[in-house]
């Protein structure tokens, strides 16, 4: 439950200093943590033994609920990206020359196609026709591309707290605490996916000779 608390209460804070409704810019931040602190993270956690909100339904329900919550994450982290662009456009900046930029646009671009890897494990029945590979297989690679996604995403926010418009709006104690709910979210999330595929990578014991 502390994992819901700090991701709800960082994206909360964000939103609050962006201020949306007041430019057209205090839209991308608000979509993007929206789309990553909010959705791809309750996304990963559906199917936590331990900090899934909804623990107690058909591991179906989960799928759909994983599915969709993917999918508004992918949708948000879009729109934010648009934005973005056009206020870049308006102002007649070069686009994407700064870290938190380039990083934020190939996160954006390689969530899409985690969501496309998801809609392939989702219907095998028909993606196995172009993918040559087991289902377990296919379900193993989604989950640790899941892990490489939250990571650039995890970069993503990171640049963001050095980026111009958060260092002039939070400082000291708000600001260390924006950086260690980004690492504490992240963390959440890896151990999450590393600990539920963990027995995958474990060595397999030698059987036993009967005597």
């Amino acid at each position: 439950m502390a994992a819901h608390v700090v991701a709800l209460l960082f994206c909360a804070y964000i939103i609050y200093i962006a201020s949306p409704g007041t430019d057209l810019f205090s839209w991308h931040p608000t979509l993007m943590v929206l789309a990553y602190a909010v959705a791809m993270f309750e996304a990963v956690l559906v199917f936590s033994p331990h900090s899934s909100l909804i623990g107690g339904l058909s591991r179906q329900t989960k799928i759909t609920i994983h599915w969709s919550l993917a999918t508004l994450s992918a949708l948000l982290a879009i729109g934010g990206l648009a934005i973005i662009f056009q206020v870049k456009e308006n102002k007649q900046k070069f686009h994407f020359t700064s870290w938190h930029g380039l990083l934020g646009l190939i996160t954006v671009g390689y969530s899409c196609m985690q969501l496309m890897g998801g809609a392939s494990v989702k219907y095998y029945n028909l993606s196995s026709y172009f993918i040559k590979m087991r289902l377990a297989d296919l379900k193993l690679t989604h989950a640790v591309s899941g892990v490489a996604a939250f990571t650039l995403v995890t970069a993503t926010l990171m640049c963001a707290l050095f980026s111009d418009w958060v260092s002039a709006r939070v400082q000291g104690f708000a600001w260390y605490a924006c950086y260690m709910a980004v690492c504490w979210v992240a963390l959440v999330v890896m151990n999450q996916v590393t600990s539920g595929y963990a027995s995958r990578f474990a060595p397999k014991s030698a059987p036993k000779v009967k005597r």
